[in-house]
């Protein structure tokens, strides 16, 4: 970071804080991996470094992850754009055309845990011990595509994905990076040939 995040991070006197400071940015499949590996709680909780939260976000997801009939293995939530309040995302679609979109129009069902097909990275919560299983983020994928192929490998364990309706957080949508470039395109068809064969039957 250029913004004087490093000299904030310094004046923090929390014991529960842990900084790293990695000497350039290594996008957030790796930053992630080795933030787990340093962490020693039962409940992985990934957040964007773009988000914005308000009491009781937290609390509707633990219990969607925790609920036994559920078998949920990630759980999101509804996200809003902060500029316009607009929803921006209630989960991730596959669409006709085979590409990932994002849900952006509210539930109406009155559950507070929706099953999904896809939860985005952006905020995200699930088990160390599913997380660790699937080894975690495949570190060929470049600021793009991990949270949807850790989504797949967690459905592959036999587990399900949910958005908790219930939560909500305000997200700068898309402030940390482009959503067009070529490393864009090499995430893209890194997952399509990775799970070519479950994309096609989700079709």
């Amino acid at each position: 970071s250029t913004d004087e995040t490093r000299d904030w991070l310094a004046g923090l006197s929390d014991e529960r804080v842990q900084v790293v400071l990695n000497e350039r940015n290594f996008g957030y499949a790796k930053t992630n991996n080795a933030a787990v590996a340093r962490a020693s709680g039962n409940y992985l909780a990934l957040l964007n470094n773009d988000l914005l939260f308000e009491a009781g976000w937290f609390e509707p997801m633990l219990a969607a992850l925790e609920a036994p009939e559920l078998n949920a293995g990630i759980v999101g939530n509804l996200q809003y754009r902060v500029i316009d309040k607009v929803l921006d995302h209630a989960g991730v679609v596959l669409t006709p055309r085979g590409q990932f979109d994002h849900i952006r129009t509210a539930p109406t069902q009155p559950a507070n845990a929706l099953e999904v097909y896809v939860a985005t990275g952006a905020c995200m919560l699930m088990h160390r011990a599913d997380f660790e299983a699937v080894n975690g983020f495949d570190e060929v994928f470049i600021n793009g595509c991990e949270d949807i192929d850790l989504c797949f490998k967690i459905r592959a364990m036999g587990k399900k994905i949910y958005v908790a309706s219930t939560s909500q957080v305000l997200h700068h949508v898309s402030l940390s990076r482009s959503r067009v470039s070529l490393q864009n395109e090499k995430n893209s068809q890194y997952l399509y040939s990775k799970w070519r064969k479950e994309i096609k039957l989700q079709l």
